[in-house]
């Protein structure tokens, strides 16, 4: 029982110990740990660290445990002078877990960091400095008795600098004792990193929601998390190898990014991490999907690329530009749907390799055809240098026996200027190597030289169609004009007919669908509106200047030779003047015929404005209705003239708006009968005689609008078999009309005479006899004898005639009716 006394007293020394031990250490930590004098120390540390100020304006939470965990509440750290804001850093809250035992050896050990909303900026001033790079400010004299001198000055000294000896400065005689902070693990939650382009001044922004750091001492550094960029989420994991730089051995680092089934890996090493200088990087990229990036790189046309790898080798082991010492990239296809309908790239390849130019390969697809390209593009050292050039440029298409090739030199091709390129082309078969060709174009021939430079860009294009010689000169400054002239000894425009598109499989009931023309071509129907509201080009007006004059000689349309076109294209400040233009008419009846006419289209006005004036006295009717797209009805020559303005930005618009006059006037000709018998189908039996042509005495009509409402009066049309007068409005924005027509003719050897009103859509109009119209010549006749003389009213046409040539006539300047002609 003695011994056991003493067994018990030993037993009891052991906890007791411990315990004081413990509480020695937990007072001494919270002494250490004290908030009054735990802020200025933290600032202090960060200043020997960075050479920035630490500010601290929340509160400091202590909790005491194994793990002292110490909370700081809104904690900033200052930007240098010359940046955006004040301060670099901003953090919400910070936790830190700190270990005990380095602790009570006055060295911050960090366990673990938990970084709550951190605000992090990046940025360059204009002096090409950039905020991340730290300096260490020189150590300054410290004494338990400082001199004046030895004191910082208040330009060097943050505030939170003012630290009493027992708190940071060691004591006489003894070894200097700093706190020092590390950290192992950091956890950053709900981030936002923010960077400004130096060259924009865009601001991009990226959200971390959560992201880990695990810096174990004298091991790598593993970062992983995901983070927010433009509405795509990026997975990402990093990991780098520090070594002491002061060795001269650099950081190797491996970063992986994962977003929207794209992957991209940098595998490399830095010297200098923080100035990120003096790096060496290998980049893979493999993107199925570019378009999902588009909105990072408005720019490009990420949109048209699918299926692109990359490889590349950059380094700026040579200056402080970057070098590209190797780039590899493949498309699996590029979409030129914008440039030609179902054109597009395939199986492109570029390769370089050091000084080396960039080769490039791949196929030119459009439906069925297929084509090659290839050849160098400048090197890698003006993708280097931030594409500021000059490039060289041998580029070569060939497909069956036609070649084409582009050579020449881009001083700049970061906005494609200081360029003079030399294009030439030989396709023997156009059709065997452009889909679809005109089938009658063969032997095609051009040489021109493209350049911005001062001076003309010749070039010259001969084929069997006929030839364009001419020369244009390039300016871009104050903005984008071509000044030239452009001339053809002979074009023939029926050479460059495209082929007719395939008729739809769609077998349309007898008569035609409804709203379709009896004599609309095959597979062709008019939509539900004749005047289309599509919007006309007018941008292209406002996007550049031009003043340039042609010269045709020898135009072929439509099987009519229309002899010379002359014109003066002027366009400046978004309005275009075609004035004047003049056509000496040939292969008409008669002598060749001078017409002129003036066209003007000002995009600069809102809405935009045209104006067309026309004084054409013998205008070819085959190409004249061809070029409206109407049914060739009729053959021969008309006298035009109009002067006609509207105001819009479509056809519809302008129609609507439409004010003015226009008159046409045609004697002698041929009428397709069966055509115009097909018209009038609901008038039967009034026809024109005979299955195949008939005679055209003459066609008259006057039309004055205002507002886009069109009245036609006299409209008047004589064969003999029959004649057709009345008048009536025409309704352009609501696409209606009103008209009064009294069609006269024979039916077994009997006059007949029918008034006839006409209306509804323009597309699909009906008919109906009108007995009770009065003022057509006389109204409801039958049996009449002579119903196509005098009888019947007489002959309308020398009263249409001249109103339709003229302005503006006076009313005793026009005949009577009842002439004959």
């Amino acid at each position: 029982m003695a011994a056991w006394v003493p067994y018990r007293r030993t037993f009891w020394v052991g906890p007791t110990v411990v315990a004081v031990v413990l509480a020695l250490m937990a007072g001494y930590v919270a002494w250490t740990l004290n908030p009054a004098s735990l802020k200025p120390r933290l600032a202090e540390a960060v200043w020997r660290a960075t050479g920035r100020t630490l500010t601290i304006s929340g509160a400091i939470g202590i909790k005491l445990s194994l793990v002292p965990t110490v909370t700081v509440s809104d904690v900033a750290l200052a930007d240098p002078p010359g940046f955006s804001r004040p301060d670099m850093v901003k953090v919400e809250r910070m936790e830190l877990s700190l270990a005990l035992l380095p602790l009570l050896r006055r060295r911050f050990e960090v366990d673990r960091v938990t970084l709550v909303r951190p605000d992090l900026m990046l940025e360059t001033d204009p002096a090409g400095h950039v905020n991340w790079a730290f300096a260490r400010p020189a150590p300054r004299p410290r004494s338990d008795a400082p001199s004046p001198e030895a004191t910082p000055s208040p330009e060097t000294t943050p505030p939170s600098q003012a630290l009493s000896p027992s708190e940071a400065l060691p004591t006489a005689g003894t070894p200097e004792r700093r706190f020092t902070i590390s950290f192992q693990d950091a956890t950053v939650l709900d981030g936002r990193v923010a960077w400004i382009d130096p060259r924009s001044g865009h601001s991009h922004i990226v959200q971390t929601p959560r992201l880990t750091i695990d810096a174990p001492t004298g091991g790598p550094v593993e970062i992983a998390g995901d983070a927010m960029f433009e509405g795509q989420t990026i997975g990402l994991t990093a990991r780098a190898e520090p070594v002491e730089t002061s060795a001269g051995r650099p950081w190797r680092f491996t970063v992986s990014l994962r977003s929207a089934g794209a992957t991209a890996t940098m595998d490399g090493q830095i010297a200098r991490p923080l100035e990120g200088r003096q790096y060496s990087v290998a980049i893979d990229a493999n993107v199925p999907d570019p378009a999902a990036f588009a909105p990072w790189f408005p720019q490009l046309p990420l949109t048209s690329l699918h299926a692109v790898t990359a490889h590349a080798e950059v380094t700026d082991a040579d200056g402080p530009v970057p070098t590209i010492s190797a780039l590899q990239g493949t498309a699996g296809t590029v979409d030129l749907g914008a440039f030609a309908h179902g054109a597009r790239l395939e199986q492109m390849t570029l390769n370089a390799h050091g000084q080396a130019p960039i080769k490039l390969s791949g196929r030119l697809m459009s439906g069925d055809f297929e084509s090659g390209i290839g050849g160098n593009i400048g090197d890698l050292r003006w993708l280097a240098n931030g594409a500021t050039g000059p490039v060289a440029v041998d580029l070569e298409w060939n497909a069956a026996a036609a070649r084409a090739s582009v050579k020449g030199m881009i001083k700049s091709p970061s906005d494609l200027s200081g360029f003079t390129l030399d294009v030439a082309a030989n396709v023997p078969n156009p059709s065997l190597a452009i889909p679809n060709a005109p089938p009658g174009l063969k032997s095609v021939l051009l040489q021109a030289r493209l350049t911005d430079a001062p001076g003309p860009m010749p070039f010259q294009l001969t084929s069997s169609a006929g030839d364009l010689t001419g020369d244009l000169s390039l300016s871009r400054y104050p903005r984008l004009s071509v000044e030239g002239q452009v001339s053809s000894r002979r074009l023939d425009l029926d050479a460059l007919r495209r082929p007719a598109a395939a008729p739809s499989g769609t077998a349309e009931p007898p008569g035609g669908s409804p709203g379709s023309r009896p004599d609309a071509p095959p597979g062709r129907a008019d939509p539900a509106a004749l005047l289309s509201h599509a919007k006309l080009p007018f941008d292209l007006l406002r996007a550049l200047d031009a003043s340039v004059k042609f010269s045709f000689a020898n135009v072929r349309l439509e099987g009519t030779d229309i002899g010379r076109i002359e014109a003066v294209a002027a366009l400046k400040d978004g309005q275009l003047r075609l004035d004047p233009v003049t056509i000496d008419t040939v292969g008409v009846p008669g002598p060749g015929q001078h017409s002129s006419g003036i066209l003007v289209a000002d995009a600069a006005r809102v809405p935009p404005m045209v104006h067309l004036s026309l004084d054409a006295p013998a205008v070819p009717l085959r190409p004249l209705l061809a070029a409206l797209g109407l049914p060739q009805v009729v053959t021969g020559a008309a006298a035009v003239r109009a002067d006609l303005t509207g105001t819009g930005d479509s056809p519809h618009a302008i129609a609507a708006s439409l004010d003015g006059w226009a008159g046409v006037a045609i004697e002698g000709g041929q009428l397709d009968a069966q055509m115009v018998n097909s018209w009038l189908g609901p008038l039967q039996p009034l026809h024109i005689g005979g299955a195949g042509t008939a005679d055209l005495r003459c066609f008259a009509m006057r039309a004055d609008a205002r507002g886009g409402v069109v009245t036609i009066e006299p409209v008047a049309m004589n064969t003999p078999a029959l004649i057709v007068e009345g008048g009536g409005d025409v309704d352009l924005g609501h696409e209606t009309l009103e008209l009064r027509l009294r069609p006269r003719g024979k039916i077994g050897g009997t006059g007949i005479a029918l008034p006839v009103r006409v209306s509804g859509p323009l597309n699909a109009p009906s008919a109906k006899v009108d007995i009770s119209a009065k003022g057509l010549g006389g109204g409801l006749l039958l049996g009449g004898k002579d119903v196509m003389g005098a009888a019947g009213g007489g002959d309308p046409c020398p009263a249409a005639l001249v109103r339709a040539r003229a302005g503006a006539v006076p009313p005793e300047a026009i005949p009577s009716p009842g002439g004959s002609k």
